[in-house]
Protein backbone atom coordinates (compact mmCIF):
# COMPACT_ATOMS: atom_id res chain seq x y z
CA UNK A 1 0.00 0.00 0.00
CA UNK A 2 1.46 3.30 -1.04
CA UNK A 3 1.95 6.17 1.82
CA UNK A 4 -0.44 8.25 -0.09
CA UNK A 5 -3.18 5.34 0.15
CA UNK A 6 -2.51 4.47 3.89
CA UNK A 7 -2.87 8.09 4.69
CA UNK A 8 -6.70 8.32 3.09
CA UNK A 9 -7.32 4.83 5.08
CA UNK A 10 -6.30 6.44 8.49
CA UNK A 11 -8.02 9.49 7.94
CA UNK A 12 -11.66 7.65 7.00
CA UNK A 13 -10.41 5.58 9.85
CA UNK A 14 -10.10 8.65 12.51
CA UNK A 15 -13.53 10.22 10.98
CA UNK A 16 -15.34 6.90 11.63
CA UNK A 17 -15.04 7.44 15.14
CA UNK A 18 -14.98 10.96 15.41
CA UNK A 19 -18.15 13.43 15.58
CA UNK A 20 -18.47 14.95 12.48
CA UNK A 21 -16.60 17.76 11.78
CA UNK A 22 -19.16 20.26 11.55
CA UNK A 23 -20.95 18.93 14.14
CA UNK A 24 -17.77 19.27 16.56
CA UNK A 25 -17.20 23.45 15.28
CA UNK A 26 -21.02 23.73 15.49
CA UNK A 27 -21.08 22.46 19.51
CA UNK A 28 -18.23 24.01 20.53
CA UNK A 29 -18.22 27.36 22.67
CA UNK A 30 -17.21 30.89 22.32
CA UNK A 31 -14.44 31.79 24.19
CA UNK A 32 -16.84 33.35 27.25
CA UNK A 33 -18.61 29.34 27.60
CA UNK A 34 -21.48 30.57 25.77
CA UNK A 35 -23.76 28.44 22.80
CA UNK A 36 -27.21 28.29 21.84
CA UNK A 37 -29.59 25.64 22.94
CA UNK A 38 -30.46 24.86 19.55
CA UNK A 39 -27.50 23.18 18.63
CA UNK A 40 -26.70 19.00 17.80
CA UNK A 41 -25.02 18.14 20.89
CA UNK A 42 -28.41 18.95 22.68
CA UNK A 43 -30.49 16.05 23.04
CA UNK A 44 -34.43 16.97 23.03
CA UNK A 45 -37.37 14.35 24.02
CA UNK A 46 -40.71 16.36 22.48
CA UNK A 47 -41.19 18.76 19.79
CA UNK A 48 -39.63 22.09 19.32
CA UNK A 49 -38.29 24.36 16.95
CA UNK A 50 -35.85 27.30 16.18
CA UNK A 51 -36.73 30.72 15.95
CA UNK A 52 -36.13 32.58 12.57
CA UNK A 53 -35.80 36.09 12.80
CA UNK A 54 -38.75 37.16 11.43
CA UNK A 55 -41.40 34.76 12.39
CA UNK A 56 -42.52 35.90 15.34
CA UNK A 57 -42.45 33.14 17.63
CA UNK A 58 -39.28 34.02 19.96
CA UNK A 59 -36.29 35.21 20.03
CA UNK A 60 -34.47 34.16 16.65
CA UNK A 61 -31.79 31.14 17.39
CA UNK A 62 -33.76 30.58 20.39
CA UNK A 63 -35.16 26.86 21.09
CA UNK A 64 -39.14 27.33 21.38
CA UNK A 65 -41.81 24.50 22.96
CA UNK A 66 -44.97 24.56 24.38
CA UNK A 67 -45.76 21.18 24.91
CA UNK A 68 -45.42 19.44 28.74
CA UNK A 69 -42.84 16.73 29.39
CA UNK A 70 -40.25 18.02 27.20
CA UNK A 71 -37.03 17.19 28.33
CA UNK A 72 -33.95 18.85 27.20
CA UNK A 73 -30.48 17.40 28.27
CA UNK A 74 -26.70 18.57 27.99
CA UNK A 75 -23.99 17.14 28.81
CA UNK A 76 -21.06 19.16 29.48
CA UNK A 77 -17.49 19.58 31.67
CA UNK A 78 -16.19 22.28 34.34
CA UNK A 79 -18.11 23.70 37.29
CA UNK A 80 -20.67 25.73 36.28
CA UNK A 81 -23.76 25.35 34.17
CA UNK A 82 -26.25 28.54 33.45
CA UNK A 83 -29.50 28.75 30.40
CA UNK A 84 -31.15 31.79 29.06
CA UNK A 85 -35.03 30.89 29.89
CA UNK A 86 -38.32 32.69 28.42
CA UNK A 87 -41.48 32.23 29.34
CA UNK A 88 -45.28 33.25 30.03
CA UNK A 89 -46.08 31.24 32.76
CA UNK A 90 -44.40 28.08 33.37
CA UNK A 91 -42.80 25.97 35.98
CA UNK A 92 -39.96 23.52 34.97
CA UNK A 93 -37.59 21.36 36.74
CA UNK A 94 -33.89 22.42 36.27
CA UNK A 95 -31.46 19.26 37.65
CA UNK A 96 -27.93 18.58 37.95
CA UNK A 97 -26.45 15.57 38.02
CA UNK A 98 -29.59 14.04 39.08
CA UNK A 99 -30.34 17.26 42.23
CA UNK A 100 -33.30 18.98 40.96
CA UNK A 101 -35.11 22.18 41.65
CA UNK A 102 -38.32 23.84 40.35
CA UNK A 103 -38.13 26.98 38.40
CA UNK A 104 -40.83 29.32 37.69
CA UNK A 105 -40.70 31.27 34.39
CA UNK A 106 -42.49 34.85 34.06
CA UNK A 107 -40.64 37.10 31.93
CA UNK A 108 -38.72 37.74 28.97
CA UNK A 109 -35.35 36.02 28.21
CA UNK A 110 -33.01 36.18 31.14
CA UNK A 111 -30.17 33.91 32.36
CA UNK A 112 -30.85 31.17 35.13
CA UNK A 113 -27.14 30.13 36.77
CA UNK A 114 -28.40 26.50 38.01
CA UNK A 115 -25.20 25.75 38.99
CA UNK A 116 -21.95 26.80 40.34
CA UNK A 117 -18.78 24.95 42.37
CA UNK A 118 -19.37 21.57 40.77
CA UNK A 119 -16.61 19.25 40.64
CA UNK A 120 -14.30 18.85 37.86
CA UNK A 121 -15.45 16.28 35.06
CA UNK A 122 -18.60 15.49 33.03
CA UNK A 123 -21.73 16.74 34.21
CA UNK A 124 -25.20 16.26 33.26
CA UNK A 125 -27.95 18.52 32.29
CA UNK A 126 -31.71 18.32 32.32
CA UNK A 127 -34.35 21.04 31.95
CA UNK A 128 -37.76 19.41 32.27
CA UNK A 129 -41.19 20.87 31.56
CA UNK A 130 -43.57 19.94 33.89
CA UNK A 131 -46.41 22.65 33.59
CA UNK A 132 -48.99 23.11 30.78
CA UNK A 133 -48.69 25.67 28.98
CA UNK A 134 -51.52 26.36 26.67
CA UNK A 135 -51.46 29.10 24.32
CA UNK A 136 -47.75 30.14 25.40
CA UNK A 137 -44.57 28.56 25.24
CA UNK A 138 -41.17 28.74 26.39
CA UNK A 139 -38.03 29.87 24.61
CA UNK A 140 -34.23 28.60 25.17
CA UNK A 141 -31.56 31.09 24.33
CA UNK A 142 -28.22 30.25 25.05
CA UNK A 143 -26.04 28.11 27.39
CA UNK A 144 -23.48 28.86 29.44
CA UNK A 145 -20.45 27.07 30.98
CA UNK A 146 -16.70 27.66 31.90
CA UNK A 147 -14.63 29.50 29.51
CA UNK A 148 -12.31 26.52 27.82
CA UNK A 149 -14.92 23.41 29.09
CA UNK A 150 -16.56 21.49 26.53
CA UNK A 151 -20.19 20.64 25.61
CA UNK A 152 -20.56 16.58 24.98
CA UNK A 153 -22.02 15.02 22.64
CA UNK A 154 -25.57 13.94 24.05
CA UNK A 155 -26.03 10.31 24.85
CA UNK A 156 -27.92 8.10 22.84
CA UNK A 157 -31.58 7.72 22.64
CA UNK A 158 -32.96 4.58 24.53
CA UNK A 159 -33.79 1.59 22.87
CA UNK A 160 -37.66 1.24 24.00
CA UNK A 161 -39.89 4.39 22.98
CA UNK A 162 -43.25 5.47 24.05
CA UNK A 163 -45.52 7.94 22.47
CA UNK A 164 -48.20 8.98 25.02
CA UNK A 165 -51.35 10.65 23.64
CA UNK A 166 -54.16 12.19 25.68
CA UNK A 167 -55.67 14.71 27.91
CA UNK A 168 -55.51 16.58 31.74
CA UNK A 169 -54.82 12.84 33.25
CA UNK A 170 -51.72 12.52 30.84
CA UNK A 171 -50.93 16.14 31.28
CA UNK A 172 -50.63 15.37 35.00
CA UNK A 173 -53.35 18.18 35.73
CA UNK A 174 -52.93 19.17 39.37
CA UNK A 175 -51.41 15.91 40.55
CA UNK A 176 -49.46 17.80 43.14
CA UNK A 177 -51.92 19.63 44.37
CA UNK A 178 -51.41 19.13 48.93
CA UNK A 179 -54.33 18.54 51.00
CA UNK A 180 -54.96 20.62 54.55
CA UNK A 181 -52.44 18.72 56.32
CA UNK A 182 -49.39 21.00 53.44
CA UNK A 183 -47.16 20.00 51.38
CA UNK A 184 -46.47 16.02 51.10
CA UNK A 185 -50.52 15.19 51.87
CA UNK A 186 -53.17 15.42 49.90
CA UNK A 187 -56.76 14.90 50.20
CA UNK A 188 -60.41 16.02 49.14
CA UNK A 189 -59.45 19.71 50.10
CA UNK A 190 -57.08 20.08 47.35
CA UNK A 191 -59.47 19.42 44.61
CA UNK A 192 -60.14 23.54 44.88
CA UNK A 193 -57.26 24.99 42.95
CA UNK A 194 -56.75 28.66 41.35
CA UNK A 195 -55.42 29.33 38.13
CA UNK A 196 -51.72 29.59 40.10
CA UNK A 197 -51.97 26.81 42.07
CA UNK A 198 -53.17 24.63 39.00
CA UNK A 199 -49.76 25.55 37.28
CA UNK A 200 -47.49 25.35 40.07
CA UNK A 201 -49.14 21.63 40.96
CA UNK A 202 -49.52 20.56 37.16
CA UNK A 203 -46.45 17.33 36.58
CA UNK A 204 -46.33 15.41 33.43
CA UNK A 205 -43.71 13.66 34.80
CA UNK A 206 -46.19 12.99 37.70
CA UNK A 207 -48.86 10.91 35.39
CA UNK A 208 -49.28 7.94 33.98
CA UNK A 209 -47.83 7.68 31.03
CA UNK A 210 -44.33 8.81 31.91
CA UNK A 211 -44.61 6.98 35.01
CA UNK A 212 -44.85 3.73 33.19
CA UNK A 213 -42.12 5.09 30.70
CA UNK A 214 -39.70 4.99 33.30
CA UNK A 215 -40.74 1.59 35.01
CA UNK A 216 -39.92 0.11 31.21
CA UNK A 217 -37.05 2.62 30.95
CA UNK A 218 -37.96 3.99 27.99
CA UNK A 219 -37.84 7.60 26.28
CA UNK A 220 -41.66 9.09 25.94
CA UNK A 221 -42.86 11.95 23.94
CA UNK A 222 -45.86 13.45 25.73
CA UNK A 223 -48.71 14.85 22.99
CA UNK A 224 -51.41 16.27 25.54
CA UNK A 225 -53.75 18.48 26.03
CA UNK A 226 -56.47 19.08 28.81
CA UNK A 227 -60.17 19.54 28.35
CA UNK A 228 -59.91 18.01 24.56
CA UNK A 229 -61.31 15.03 23.31
CA UNK A 230 -61.72 13.20 20.07
CA UNK A 231 -65.18 14.81 18.76
CA UNK A 232 -65.66 17.70 21.58
CA UNK A 233 -64.57 19.46 24.82
CA UNK A 234 -65.06 19.40 28.09
CA UNK A 235 -68.45 20.54 28.87
CA UNK A 236 -69.42 21.53 25.01
CA UNK A 237 -66.53 24.26 24.99
CA UNK A 238 -65.88 25.48 21.51
CA UNK A 239 -63.32 27.69 22.17
CA UNK A 240 -60.65 24.97 21.01
CA UNK A 241 -61.00 22.46 18.59
CA UNK A 242 -61.28 18.78 19.00
CA UNK A 243 -57.84 17.14 19.97
CA UNK A 244 -56.60 15.79 16.44
CA UNK A 245 -56.79 19.02 15.41
CA UNK A 246 -53.47 20.35 17.01
CA UNK A 247 -51.92 16.63 17.19
CA UNK A 248 -49.78 17.39 13.98
CA UNK A 249 -48.65 20.76 14.99
CA UNK A 250 -44.84 21.22 16.35
CA UNK A 251 -46.43 23.96 19.19
CA UNK A 252 -49.89 23.50 20.10
CA UNK A 253 -50.42 27.68 19.75
CA UNK A 254 -49.62 27.58 16.09
CA UNK A 255 -51.17 25.69 13.19
CA UNK A 256 -47.92 26.45 11.41
CA UNK A 257 -45.20 24.50 10.89
CA UNK A 258 -46.85 20.85 10.59
CA UNK A 259 -44.74 18.14 12.71
CA UNK A 260 -43.33 15.40 10.68
CA UNK A 261 -41.39 12.79 13.21
CA UNK A 262 -39.27 11.23 10.48
CA UNK A 263 -37.93 14.78 9.81
CA UNK A 264 -38.80 17.22 12.84
CA UNK A 265 -37.32 20.73 12.94
CA UNK A 266 -35.33 20.13 15.59
CA UNK A 267 -33.79 16.86 17.38
CA UNK A 268 -33.33 13.17 16.26
CA UNK A 269 -36.01 11.79 14.49
CA UNK A 270 -39.15 10.06 16.36
CA UNK A 271 -40.40 6.39 15.99
CA UNK A 272 -42.23 4.91 18.88
CA UNK A 273 -42.93 1.20 18.83
CA UNK A 274 -45.68 1.80 21.30
CA UNK A 275 -48.26 4.82 21.30
CA UNK A 276 -50.07 5.15 24.43
CA UNK A 277 -53.89 6.79 23.59
CA UNK A 278 -56.06 8.11 26.32
CA UNK A 279 -58.74 10.19 24.62
CA UNK A 280 -62.31 10.39 25.42
CA UNK A 281 -62.67 11.29 28.92
CA UNK A 282 -63.92 14.93 27.56
CA UNK A 283 -65.78 13.52 25.28
CA UNK A 284 -68.09 11.70 27.53
CA UNK A 285 -67.51 13.56 30.72
CA UNK A 286 -70.50 15.93 30.68
CA UNK A 287 -73.82 16.30 29.32
CA UNK A 288 -74.64 17.55 26.03
CA UNK A 289 -74.86 20.86 25.75
CA UNK A 290 -77.53 22.93 24.03
CA UNK A 291 -75.70 24.58 21.46
CA UNK A 292 -74.50 21.02 20.00
CA UNK A 293 -77.87 19.82 19.21
CA UNK A 294 -76.63 20.58 15.49
CA UNK A 295 -73.55 17.81 15.94
CA UNK A 296 -75.14 15.17 18.26
CA UNK A 297 -78.90 14.83 18.30
CA UNK A 298 -78.33 12.39 21.26
CA UNK A 299 -75.76 10.49 23.26
CA UNK A 300 -75.63 7.49 20.59
CA UNK A 301 -74.53 9.92 18.09
CA UNK A 302 -71.86 11.24 19.98
CA UNK A 303 -71.06 7.73 20.36
CA UNK A 304 -70.83 6.75 16.98
CA UNK A 305 -68.80 9.99 16.11
CA UNK A 306 -66.84 9.15 18.30
CA UNK A 307 -65.82 5.76 17.13
CA UNK A 308 -65.48 7.26 13.94
CA UNK A 309 -62.96 9.93 14.79
CA UNK A 310 -60.98 7.38 16.85
CA UNK A 311 -60.84 4.56 14.11
CA UNK A 312 -59.25 7.55 11.73
CA UNK A 313 -57.15 8.93 14.39
CA UNK A 314 -55.66 5.28 14.78
CA UNK A 315 -55.16 5.39 11.09
CA UNK A 316 -53.36 8.08 11.11
CA UNK A 317 -51.14 7.00 13.62
CA UNK A 318 -50.33 3.48 11.86
CA UNK A 319 -49.36 5.91 8.91
CA UNK A 320 -46.87 8.27 11.14
CA UNK A 321 -45.09 4.94 12.38
CA UNK A 322 -45.52 1.85 10.76
CA UNK A 323 -45.27 -1.52 12.95
CA UNK A 324 -46.38 0.48 15.96
CA UNK A 325 -48.45 -0.81 18.83
CA UNK A 326 -50.90 0.62 20.67
CA UNK A 327 -52.70 0.46 24.37
CA UNK A 328 -55.85 2.45 24.35
CA UNK A 329 -56.91 3.89 27.79
CA UNK A 330 -60.29 4.43 29.66
CA UNK A 331 -60.79 5.26 33.14
CA UNK A 332 -64.31 5.95 35.23
CA UNK A 333 -66.42 8.63 34.54
CA UNK A 334 -69.40 9.74 36.74
CA UNK A 335 -71.88 9.87 33.40
CA UNK A 336 -71.51 5.53 33.14
CA UNK A 337 -69.68 3.16 31.16
CA UNK A 338 -69.30 4.93 27.47
CA UNK A 339 -65.71 5.47 27.96
CA UNK A 340 -64.45 1.98 28.88
CA UNK A 341 -67.63 0.29 26.15
CA UNK A 342 -66.49 2.18 23.54
CA UNK A 343 -62.44 1.43 23.98
CA UNK A 344 -63.17 -2.06 24.16
CA UNK A 345 -65.67 -1.65 21.34
CA UNK A 346 -63.16 -0.16 18.64
CA UNK A 347 -60.30 -3.20 19.80
CA UNK A 348 -62.99 -5.27 18.73
CA UNK A 349 -63.82 -3.88 15.39
CA UNK A 350 -59.86 -3.44 15.04
CA UNK A 351 -59.41 -7.12 15.32
CA UNK A 352 -62.75 -7.74 12.97
CA UNK A 353 -60.58 -5.99 10.36
CA UNK A 354 -57.63 -7.83 10.99
CA UNK A 355 -55.65 -5.34 12.68
CA UNK A 356 -54.43 -6.91 16.12
CA UNK A 357 -51.81 -4.29 17.20
CA UNK A 358 -53.88 -3.01 20.64
CA UNK A 359 -55.41 -3.49 23.60
CA UNK A 360 -57.24 -2.05 26.04
CA UNK A 361 -56.66 -1.33 29.60
CA UNK A 362 -59.05 0.60 32.20
CA UNK A 363 -57.25 2.94 34.45
CA UNK A 364 -59.49 3.79 37.21
CA UNK A 365 -59.58 7.17 38.87
CA UNK A 366 -60.34 6.70 42.89
CA UNK A 367 -59.96 9.47 45.15
CA UNK A 368 -59.26 11.91 42.46
CA UNK A 369 -57.66 14.63 44.94
CA UNK A 370 -55.71 16.83 42.44
CA UNK A 371 -57.00 20.11 41.85
CA UNK A 372 -60.89 19.97 40.09
CA UNK A 373 -60.96 16.33 40.89
CA UNK A 374 -57.98 14.86 38.93
CA UNK A 375 -55.88 11.42 39.67
CA UNK A 376 -53.55 12.69 42.70
CA UNK A 377 -50.30 11.01 43.47
CA UNK A 378 -51.10 7.64 44.70
CA UNK A 379 -53.75 7.07 41.87
CA UNK A 380 -51.30 8.14 38.70
CA UNK A 381 -48.64 6.03 40.19
CA UNK A 382 -50.95 2.86 40.38
CA UNK A 383 -52.33 3.57 37.34
CA UNK A 384 -48.91 4.56 36.02
CA UNK A 385 -47.47 0.62 36.75
CA UNK A 386 -50.70 -0.77 35.46
CA UNK A 387 -49.98 1.16 32.36
CA UNK A 388 -46.49 -0.31 32.12
CA UNK A 389 -47.50 -4.05 32.92
CA UNK A 390 -50.11 -3.52 30.22
CA UNK A 391 -47.39 -2.24 27.33
CA UNK A 392 -44.43 -4.64 29.09
CA UNK A 393 -47.07 -7.55 27.89
CA UNK A 394 -47.70 -6.30 24.74
CA UNK A 395 -44.36 -5.69 23.42
CA UNK A 396 -42.63 -8.49 25.34
CA UNK A 397 -40.57 -5.63 27.26
CA UNK A 398 -39.80 -6.83 30.76
CA UNK A 399 -39.99 -3.79 33.58
CA UNK A 400 -37.20 -1.92 33.99
CA UNK A 401 -37.10 -2.65 38.16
Amino acid sequence: MTTARLSAVLTAIALLGSPALGAEKSCRPDEAGRIPAANPCLRLTGRALVAGPKDGIGAPGALVFDRPGIVLEVRFTGTSFALELAAENAHVELCVDGKCARERLAGPMREVRVAEGLPSGEHLFLLRKRSETIGSQVEAGRIRIDPGALLLEARKPAARRIEIVGDSYTVGYGVESPGRGGPGTQDESGRDCDDEKLRATTNAFAAQGWIAAELLGADAQVNAISGLGLVRAYGGDTTWLPYPEYYGRVLQNRAEPAYDPARPPFGAPWKPQAVVVALGTNDFSTELAPHEAKRFADRAALRAAWKKAYAEFLARLRRLYPGARFVLVSTNLATGNELADGVRDIVADEAKAGRKDLVAVDLPSMTQWGCHWHPDLATQRANGRRLAETISKLMGWPLAD
